[in-house]
């Protein structure tokens, strides 16, 4: 029995993410929300090449004798859905992340929507918010970049003169 009821708040809890557009005017109740590095408490807005993006959602202890639940949308740059978690919830601190943050990790401004629900035999609590990150590549990684193709560049450059050099040279 309690099996269903998860799976019906669970539900709930995705369906209220998925149909609101923006969390701004949703009460967050103490509950704090941002993103940050796993296992830290520190609101971070930028991430690079090898860092992996984490939503912080911790509850205050008034929320101890509720059972919870919460959730996360997270849209890349260009607006599209790159992954979601849920989770029934039974500490203060929680940390998540999708986990094929490797593969679908792009540059730019990505939006994350959170949302909780809380219930208990009195009470009830739901709350969300829209939340945005920058993710940008490493800067030695666009330097060596940089680096190699001007090197293949200048490589090409010196063998077409080359060429022409020794052509000239074959005809005068």
């Amino acid at each position: 029995m309690s099996n269903k009821i998860a799976i019906v708040v669970v539900f709930l809890l995705a369906v209220f993410l998925i149909s609101s557009n923006a969390f701004a005017a949703i009460d967050l109740n103490g509950v704090s929300m941002f993103m940050t590095d796993y296992n830290s408490t520190t609101e971070k807005t930028l991430f690079s090449g090898g860092e992996t993006p984490y939503l912080y959602i911790g509850f205050p202890s008034s929320f101890n004798s509720l059972w919870k639940s919460d959730g996360s949308l997270w849209k890349n740059p260009d607006g599209v859905l790159k992954g979601f978690t849920l989770d029934v919830v039974a500490g203060q601190d929680n940390w998540y992340t999708i986990t094929n943050w490797d593969t679908v990790k792009k540059s730019g401004l990505w939006t994350v929507d959170a949302g909780y629900l809380a219930l208990g035999w009195c009470n009830k609590k739901i709350g969300g918010q829209s939340l945005t990150f920058t993710f940008a590549p490493e800067p030695i990684s666009a330097t060596l970049f940089l680096l190699g193709g001007g090197a293949m560049a200048i490589r090409a450059f010196r063998k077409k003169n080359k060429i022409v050099t020794e052509k000239g040279r074959e005809n005068g």
